[in-house]
């Protein structure tokens, strides 16, 4: 009855959502005390970079309106002091991921050796060692990369993208109601690459095991290959691995940076409308003083575009990580 109402995916043992919470499970609740410590340190960060996109409109307030330059030294100060507290409560998370990351891969290491031990002579005749040296190095690591871009993306990116709409939606009700008319459907698109990008991924893991394969059996046995002047043929070989290898890794260059220029396509029609609307307000009115009010067009209007573009990024990495699924190496 359960799974009628669940796509057959999630009904799936190794689907997406299965294989997160089997991760969170068996590695996130033994190290529950660091990430919680790392997710508080992302919401002060977080906090930190909301703060002086909210000081903006008052610093060029003071600066080209009121020209009170102890309060402008002040608001100034506290911007200052808010990215120094961001510096350091990312450099603490940072640290407190990487150190769970290594716990665990040291882990996984280790578990996967002593299960090699435990398996038969059959096991290894029809599988090549290079599957196993892949799987000791990069599947140990797959866990870890995992859980820091949910805890990332839920942590940081969450929290910087409701501080910085919180704070868009406060200066500016309108705007912010344009902008978010206009970023969900693009948000919509960029998930689509998420399938792509997944598939790059796996061919990327099988070219690279083809590799060492290659190099293995090269090294191994050379004085067959001597012996037999195997020299070209494995030569050929190793070109068109490190060739297939080559082109998936341009493809995911162009894929993953599809995201930078939809980013600024997003943001470019908030700067337009701010800048254009400070521009007329002081060609229409050049004689009269710079009014401040919440419709009217002023340097507090100006100033507020970073807001929509630097919430942007945030958005993107959390629409993305809602649709990718860890890397299933088989």
């Amino acid at each position: 009855m359960l799974q009628s109402l669940f796509p057959s995916s999630v009904a799936d043992r190794d689907s997406a959502l299965v294989l997160i919470r089997r991760l969170v499970v068996e590695y996130g609740l033994g190290q529950w005390r660091r990430y919680a410590l790392a997710f508080l340190l992302m919401g002060i960060a977080a906090a930190c970079t909301a703060i002086p996109a909210y000081l903006v409109g008052d610093l060029v307030n003071l600066a080209n309106v009121e020209h009170n330059f102890p309060r402008v030294v002040l608001v100034g100060s506290a911007a200052a002091f808010a990215f120094a507290i961001k510096g350091a409560a990312t450099y603490g998370q940072s640290v407190i991921l990487s150190r769970i990351a290594n716990r665990i891969i040291a882990e996984n290491q280790r578990r996967l050796f002593s299960k090699l031990l435990t398996e038969s002579i059959e096991f290894f005749t029809q599988r090549h060692s290079s599957e196993f040296a892949a799987r000791l190095m990069s599947g140990a690591a797959a866990a870890t990369q995992v859980l820091n871009l949910l805890i990332s993306s839920f942590g940081r990116d969450l929290l910087s993208l409701i501080g910085l709409v919180g704070v868009m939606v406060l200066k500016d009700p309108i705007l912010s109601a344009a902008i978010l008319l206009v970023c969900p459907p693009a948000l919509v698109v960029l998930r689509k690459m998420v399938k792509r990008t997944r598939g790059i991924a796996q061919t990327q893991f099988t070219g690279g095991t083809r590799i060492l394969e290659t190099l293995q059996e090269t090294l191994q046995g050379i004085r067959i290959v001597k012996a037999f002047t195997l020299e070209n043929l494995l030569r050929a070989r190793f070109d068109a691995n490190v060739a297939a290898v080559e082109s998936e890794a341009n493809k995911m260059a162009r894929v993953a940076s599809r995201t930078s220029p939809d980013s600024t396509s997003i943001s470019a029609p908030t700067s337009s409308r701010c800048a254009s609307c400070s521009r007329s307000s002081t060609a229409l009115r050049p004689s009269l003083p710079t009014t401040i009010g919440r419709h009217s067009c002023s340097p507090k209007h100006a100033s507020r575009f970073p807001m929509s573009a630097f919430s942007t990024g945030p958005a993107i990495r959390c629409s993305v990580t809602c649709r990718s699924s860890p890397s299933r190496h088989r």
